[in-house]
């Protein structure tokens, strides 16, 4: 997690003179190799293949030292003074921590058998492997182990590599307009502003007529610049000059002043007797409004530091809520919590769906340290459900259930919805999601559900117009919900025919989050749809050697995924054969998994279904014998036997165990149950009554989806006009 952002640091240079952007030469950039890896020094740009990956500016920074001093030990000091500048007070240690984690994922290195960044305990990191610096023309240099080697380019000393062409080009590294993810101009969520994340602290105002106050007022506000440190990617500084005699005296304050900073903290003490009370008030700075006002922290007069220490934890807890866009701040969140408890709810929020357990660990232990902190309780609200404990679920929307009484207008809103989810009612979830989005339109799980809940009420066209009022880019996608939320976006224009954009989509995001198998999963649905079948296979191989993340998702992608749903796609598009042939494929990776994970059931039956995708019913039988077995109140496994049985012709079996199917019905899955007897009817070529259980399936809480385009079982009801007026987006 990165703990904070100041936007780019001065340029620092060993030798040469950088010029500005506008009046670099126009001869090619310097580039670095490494393994499969270039740097491109006066772009800013980190490409892999060819491929730019998207880095922030910090881990860029910590790779552009360590390539600098090649197989020679760069201290942690001297890369804290490349990140941040002098008189900056931030958490460096969790800083630099953070950037070097996201360069070794985007890199793909691992700390513990490194390729690239070694770790030294105590001292700070090396870069070990073999490097090539190209410059401006054919010559190259080597960089091993050895001396780094210094080469001048016609502009700018190679060896300084943090000399980016001015500040301009260290932004550009990964907004540049050239051959990037935005086209000319464009920039994700609107023009970059610097002081988007700033925060202005006052000295606060003493009402007393004890004038000794007036200092303590002044460190207050450098306390509470400290305090606001510890909030990821926020700056703070104190509005008003302090006198340089007293400058001393306050604990952490940066000494300027920014007052176009977007939020403004102010407060006034108060003296009663020998008792002192502290006021505060969080204001946006540009209109004044009042955005929260804390209680009265009150303590003795001579010994005040125990409440203000309690004031800290709330303001800083209060501003980062404000600046978090996953809930969407202070209008959501009326009460904000402690620091404290911010942290942890935040580093649950960073490892949801790949790491359940310890996010909800992380979960508990904020609402430990602000029992009224609600918001950690919707995110395990999600993570049970993910994880197939509908009980724990509910056992958290009880709980918010009881708080509603005090909470805001969007906070019961939002629990509004969550009831209306969980009674898997779901226009009423969409109508509560709309009137929430006009109190709290950044958003960013406000967003995910009105597009997800879109596309699950077959209304693709709203979906993609919601996504636009909130499009991708690096805020986003930090969080797992906004990768599943571009998911969902292009689920949205598959259903609309938009392939282009759909690929477009699915590849740019990969830009930012190279690694992950939904996107290039995407991207096959996409390629299938235009036709374009060799680069789908080479999308399908290059999955094939991507590290699935290691999660306890229920939906969490695998290899066999890809290959199903690459399957499903092709089958879909009307491609048979190159489709029956991926799905045997997906079938051998399925047998051919490691023990412990080929026993699982959810593996056995991933076997099962892309062998009845490959058209081997028998063997796709015999898998789904045993699991019906060992699981009697499993309608997969049903559901395939009775598909099995309608393949092979024996329409009486299909029939017999499709009316068992009748018994399944699971209030966590609602017509789940009705939709494989709509299957089973369609592959029997009982159109109508196909139509008919589908629709039923629909009304009882089935999700609409893909499945409806690419299950080889429609194929009997394509051509037919009731089941095509099934599939004619509403909206």
């Amino acid at each position: 997690m990165t703990w904070v952002y100041h936007g780019p640091a001065p340029v620092r240079s060993t030798g040469g003179t950088p010029q500005p952007m506008g009046n670099a030469p126009t001869t090619p950039a310097d580039v670095i190799g490494f393994g499969e890896f270039e740097v491109d020094l006066r772009s800013g740009e980190l490409r892999r293949s060819g491929v730019r990956i998207a880095l922030q500016e910090q881990p860029f920074r910590v790779l552009a030292r360590l390539l600098q001093h090649a197989g020679q030990p760069v201290s942690r000091e001297e890369l804290r003074h490349d990140l941040w500048p002098e008189n900056t007070f931030v958490d460096f240690e969790h800083g630099l921590n953070a950037a070097v984690k996201r360069l070794r994922e985007a890199l793909g290195d691992s700390a513990e058998t490194p390729r690239f960044i070694e770790t030294l305990p105590r001292r700070g990191y090396r870069f070990i492997a073999p490097a090539t610096i190209r410059v401006s023309g054919p010559a190259r240099r080597e960089v091993g182990s050895a001396a780094p080697t210094v080469v001048r380019g016609p502009w700018v000393a190679v060896a300084a590599l943090l000399v980016l062409a001015g500040v301009a080009a260290v932004m550009l590294w990964l907004w540049g307009t050239s051959g990037g993810p935005w086209a000319a101009g464009e920039t994700p969520g609107g023009p970059a502003d610097p002081r988007g994340r700033t925060v202005t602290v006052t000295a606060f105002e003493n009402r007393s007529s004890d004038p000794a106050l007036a200092l303590l007022g002044e460190q207050i506000a450098g306390r509470l610049v400290g305090a606001i440190a510890q909030v990821p990617e926020v700056e703070a500084v104190v509005d008003t000059p302090i006198s340089a005699a007293r400058a001393g005296s306050v604990p952490g304050a940066g000494r300027r002043t920014l007052s176009a900073a977007p939020l403004q903290i102010v407060g006034t003490l108060f003296l009663d007797q020998e008792r002192l009370e502290v006021q505060c008030r969080l204001l946006d700075a540009a209109t004044g409004r009042l955005l929260h006002a804390f209680p009265p922290f009150t303590a003795p007069r001579a010994t005040p530091d125990e409440a203000i220490a309690a004031l800290e934890r709330r303001v800083a807890g209060a501003v980062a809520i404000h600046f978090d866009e996953f809930f969407g701040g202070l209008t959501i969140v009326a009460n904000p919590p402690v620091i404290d408890a911010y942290r942890e709810y935040r580093t649950g929020l960073e490892i949801f769906a790949w790491e359940y357990p310890r996010a909800v660990a992380h979960l508990e232990r904020a609402l430990e340290r602000d029992p009224q902190f609600w918001l950690p309780r919707v995110v395990m609200l999600f993570a049970y459900y993910n994880t197939g404990r509908p009980e724990k679920a509910r056992e958290q929307l009880s709980t918010l259930n009881l708080g509603r009484e005090r909470y805001s207008p969007a906070e019961r809103l939002l629990v509004d919805f969550l009831n209306a989810s969980q009674a898997w009612q779901g226009p009423e979830a969409l109508r509560v999601l709309r009137d929430l989005e006009t109190l709290a339109p950044e958003s960013l799980l406000v967003n995910h559900n009105i597009v997800q809940h879109s596309v699950m009420q077959n209304r693709p066209h709203a979906a993609v117009e919601a996504y636009d009022r909130l499009p991708m880019d690096v805020r986003t996608l930090r969080h797992s919900i906004g990768a599943f939320r571009l998911q969902v976006l292009m689920h949205a224009l598959h259903l609309l025919g938009e392939h282009e954009r759909e690929l477009k989509e699915s590849r740019r995001a990969q830009l930012y989050a190279p690694g992950r198998l939904g996107f290039i999963q995407a991207e096959i649905q996409a390629l299938a749809a235009l036709g374009r079948l060799d680069e789908l296979h080479a999308a399908v191989d290059r999955s094939l050697v991507i590290p699935a993340l290691s999660g306890e998702h229920v939906g969490a992608t695998r290899h066999g995924d890809v290959m199903e749903q690459s399957a499903l796609a092709l089958r879909g598009h009307g491609f048979r054969e190159p489709s029956v042939a991926l799905a045997a494929r997906a079938a051998e990776w399925w047998r051919t998994r490691p023990d412990a994970m080929a026993r699982a059931a959810s593996s056995r039956a991933a076997l099962g279904r892309t062998l009845y995708l490959a058209e081997r019913w028998d063997e796709a039988e015999q898998v789904f014998t045993v699991l019906a077995a060992e699981q009697a109140r499993n309608p997969e496994a049903l559901g395939h036997l009775a598909l099995c049985a309608a393949r092979r012709g024996d329409a009486a079996r299909a029939r017999a165990l499709s009316a068992g199917l009748q018994q399944f019905a699971d209030p966590e899955l609602p017509g789940r149950h009705t939709f494989w007897r709509a299957r089973v009817a369609a592959v029997l070529g009982e159109q109508q009554q196909a139509v008919d259980l589908l629709r039923e399936a629909l009304a009882e809480g089935e999700v609409f989806g893909l499945r409806l385009y690419h299950l080889p079982d429609f194929d009997a009801v394509r051509g037919y006009a009731p089941f095509q007026e099934l599939l004619r987006p509403k909206g």
